[in-house]
């Protein structure tokens, strides 16, 4: 049985994710140029080799670590320094020596062949850059396939709440933090740790917290071979997520015989909710101090504007003064100013901008109806071009999650047949209908 995360119900977003798309555009190339040509084969017998080598010289402290493999062994074999035993004859220990050597050139040819393994991440030797590239590199196409389909999920949601800029520092420690997660519980295994798994279960957490019931869509396949015999179902996320996070938990006891690293699972998961619930309160006292230094002499001006916007019937400073009101109300937590406002607004001449703000608003409210009611009158002026095609579909989006299915399915025919309709949306609109069926 595949299961396959298709997004949010209501997935929407303000801006395109180029931050999650290029995460996955690298993750894909690093595959193809490093991982795809190493066989699995090659990476056990160097996997194998390490761990022999390890333990060989770890059983013989009268060893001496070999120059050339120095820099692959624990840290606690670099910085040793042998001690004679007087049970191991000289010859013996000669011979073991010389075993040892054998055994590092070994390892050396296996590593310097296997480029997937000298940029993974190993506890036992560490380094911070192997800690950024293990972050893009995968054990196998399930492994990568996988991944990606739950960063491009919840990627694209969280990057647009978080923004561009803040939501790529955000990936990158979640992966650090869950990599360094693993390397405390096992910091003496050489076995090497790759993916992004940790980063993504960031996301996972982050998401948890911003869109905890929002509604998660998936795809199920019961037979492989069988793709178009399928089914889809969905779930809030405050059920999906914590699911899986119990399963990491409860999987710990077999994590490194199973060879998925839990532990960073774990530690990304948690990382990325306790940063996504402090940028959310740092956000909302950064608003609270915004709503009081705006002060009512401050938003006077701009109504002025509007006022004088309006005696000169000039529709484009009406959009543009009546927008800059709203949204000083909305700094004061002015509510009866927002709704005396909005109704004022929709009846003048073209008042775009301020409508897909106002609909912005109460969309995030939760006043999906008041949303839909301020979307549709954008829709009559822009009706016959190329932007009332997205907010259609946001129309569809809204009255689909409010349960109306009918008006989701007709919002979606509207934008359909505007004229020149884009293939790219045309195929959007196309996998929305089937999940009115």
């Amino acid at each position: 049985m595949l299961i396959i995360p298709l997004g949010r119900e209501d997935d929407a977003i303000q801006r395109y994710a180029w931050v999650t798309y290029g995460i996955i555009a690298l993750n894909i190339v690093m595959y193809l140029l490093i991982c795809a040509g190493t066989s699995d084969e090659q990476e056990r017998a160097l996997i194998v080799k390490w761990r022999d080598t390890t333990a060989f010289l770890r059983e013989r402290p009268y060893l001496s670590v070999p120059p050339q493999v120095a820099d692959l062994m624990p840290r606690d074999l670099q910085q040793r320094a042998p001690v004679a035993d007087p049970d191991v004859p000289t010859w013996k220990a000669a011979s073991e020596q010389g075993e040892a050597i054998d055994m590092a050139g070994e390892l050396r040819g296996l590593y310097a062949t296997t480029p997937s393994i000298q940029l993974a991440y190993v506890p036992a030797v560490g380094g911070w850059f192997t800690i950024l590239t293990s972050m893009f590199l995968h054990a196998g196409l399930f492994h990568i396939v996988g991944n990606m389909l739950f960063l491009f999920a919840m990627g694209p949601l969280v990057e647009d709440e978080l923004g561009r800029i803040l939501y790529a520092a955000f990936y990158l420690t979640g992966g650090i933090v869950a990599t360094l997660a693993f390397a405390s519980r096992f910091p003496d295994q050489v076995t090497p740790l790759v993916g992004a798994s940790g980063a993504i279960a960031a996301v996972m957490g982050a998401y948890l917290v911003r869109f905890a019931l929002a509604r998660m869509r998936f795809l199920v396949i019961p037979i492989l071979f069988l793709p178009f015999w399928n089914f889809r179902f969905s779930l809030p996320a405050l059920v999906v997520l914590p699911i899986w996070f119990l399963e990491q938990i409860v999987s710990i006891p077999a994590e490194l015989d199973s060879g998925v690293a839990v532990t960073a699972h774990i530690g990304g998961f948690l990382y990325g909710a306790v940063m996504a619930s402090l940028i959310r309160l740092a956000r909302g006292q950064r608003s609270s101090k915004h709503a009081a230094a705006t002060q009512p002499d401050e938003i006077g001006p701009w109504r002025m504007e509007l006022e004088a916007a309006l005696r000169s019937n000039d529709s484009v400073k009406t959009d543009i003064a009546g927008t800059r009101l709203l949204e000083a109300y909305v700094a004061t937590g002015d509510e009866a100013s927002i709704r005396a406002l909005i109704p004022r607004m929709a009846r003048t001449k073209e008042p775009r901008r301020f409508l897909a703000r106002a609909a912005s608003l109460r969309e995030r409210e939760g006043k999906r109806g008041e949303a839909i009611e301020l979307l549709e009158r954008l829709v009559v002026l822009e009706n016959g071009t190329s932007n009332a095609i997205p907010t259609l579909f946001k129309v569809a989006t809204l009255r689909r999650v409010n349960g109306d299915r009918d008006g989701a399915r007709n919002a979606l025919q509207r934008a359909l047949a505007q004229p020149g309709c884009p293939e790219v949306w045309q195929r959007r609109i196309d996998v929305a209908m089937t999940t009115l069926r």
